[in-house]
């Protein structure tokens, strides 16, 4: 009996651990809190209790039995309890740190051709960044510096290295101006949706990282501005070809914020609030987040968003972030008939369940437009 006593106390607390474990998990399954609410539920539980730490945007969040073992440790961001919700189309211009390398190859010379980069190893997707000491961010930087040496130093960036070549321009018989023989690019234009705005301006995009196609840029493509812009027409989404919203801005009238970073999770900057007639919406922590009806906060025609029903297919609180952690299927009779579903341009647009923030739209299945994924609205915050 003395023997069997040991084996019946461990049982007795392993399923005492196993039993409030299941409750904990039940009651927080979030990793990102408001700070109204702190992920969780208060204890229903006896001899169950919780310290929150928060430092600077995160929080840790610490369950305990009897006070002194651990059964849970939660760490993860907190988000505002209301931001102003989005849904507006933005026209989105990024830069490199330079000029962006598009195509390499020879120059047209009174003399025959010529190539300046011969043997050189400059590829597409490097950024020249300076010439003889002088940073450069446009062409017509470049053809000032270069214009009437016989030989240059140019400086270029490949990812985060840094390489320098020594190169003599040549003469292009078709404009009389000295060349490199490179083709360049100052910036990355396209059109995107406003996800939310922080109440100090800050504000979060797209819900996925921009990505050059043609130079095969994306995180270096970190600084830029944002533009007001209006919807003209629409691509219509079919099976196999994604579709498009057509948008419009003009970059010297249209300007109401600048871009700081470009991650996985979106583009953020910080906007004019007063340029924009927003609407401050409550936040929803990912396990708040359920499979069923919703809607899709967007804008499909000139500068004005509206509410479009989607079904939330798939849902569940992310352990780790990433871009598609919503499957959505668009189920709105007006959405469908004007763009097929889901199109390039509505990515960042909101997505709001019982009239909370809970995400926003990121991908499109190419063979079923009318479905495609989500990130939680915590993931960009």
């Amino acid at each position: 009996m003395k023997k069997r006593l040991p084996k019946l106390l461990v049982a007795l607390v392993v399923l005492i651990v196993s039993v409030y474990a299941g409750w904990i998990s039940s009651a927080d399954g979030a990793a990102s809190c408001t700070r109204r609410a702190l992920c969780h539920r208060e204890n229903d539980l006896p001899f169950l209790s919780h310290s929150l730490t928060t430092n600077d945007g995160d929080f840790t969040l610490t369950y305990k039995f009897l006070d002194a073992f651990t059964l849970k440790t939660t760490k993860g961001k907190i988000i505002s309890e209301r931001v102003y919700l989005g849904g507006y189309p933005l026209g989105i211009s990024v830069r490199a740190e330079g000029l962006i390398v598009v195509g390499v190859g020879s120059v047209v010379t009174p003399t025959g051709l010529e190539t300046p980069l011969a043997g050189l190893d400059v590829r597409t997707g490097d950024v020249l960044t300076a010439v003889d000491g002088v940073k450069i961010s446009t062409v017509a930087e470049l053809e000032r510096e270069i214009g009437g040496k016989s030989q240059i130093e140019a400086d270029f960036l490949r990812k985060t290295e840094s390489y320098k070549i020594t190169v003599t321009p040549a003469v292009s018989a078709l404009t009389g101006r000295k060349t490199l023989g490179l083709r360049v690019k100052e910036q990355v234009d396209g059109i995107g949706t406003l996800t939310f705005v922080n109440t100090d301006g800050s504000f979060g995009a797209l819900g996925h990282m921009i990505y050059d196609v043609e130079s095969g840029l994306n995180t270096e493509l970190n600084s830029g501005n944002i533009y007001e812009a209006a919807i003209k027409g629409v691509e219509k989404g079919k099976k196999g070809v994604p579709g498009a919203l057509i948008g419009t801005y003009n970059e010297l009238t249209d300007k109401i914020g600048y871009v700081t970073s470009n991650t996985k999770f979106g583009v953020f900057g910080v906007l004019d609030v007063g340029k924009l007639d927003l609407e401050t919406v409550e936040v929803a922590s990912s396990n708040e987040v359920k499979p069923g009806k919703a809607y899709v906060y967007t804008t499909i025609g000139g500068d004005e968003p509206d509410l479009y029903e989607i079904q939330i297919i798939k849902s569940g609180a992310d352990a780790s972030p990433k871009e598609k952690g919503l499957l959505i299927s668009v189920t709105d009779r007006r959405l469908l008939e004007t763009t097929g579903g889901i199109v390039q341009g509505m990515s960042g647009s909101p997505i709001l369940q019982n009239g909370k923030l809970v995400g926003a739209v990121t991908h499109v299945f190419v063979n079923d437009p009318t479905k495609g994924y989500g990130i939680y609205v915590g993931w960009m915050l």
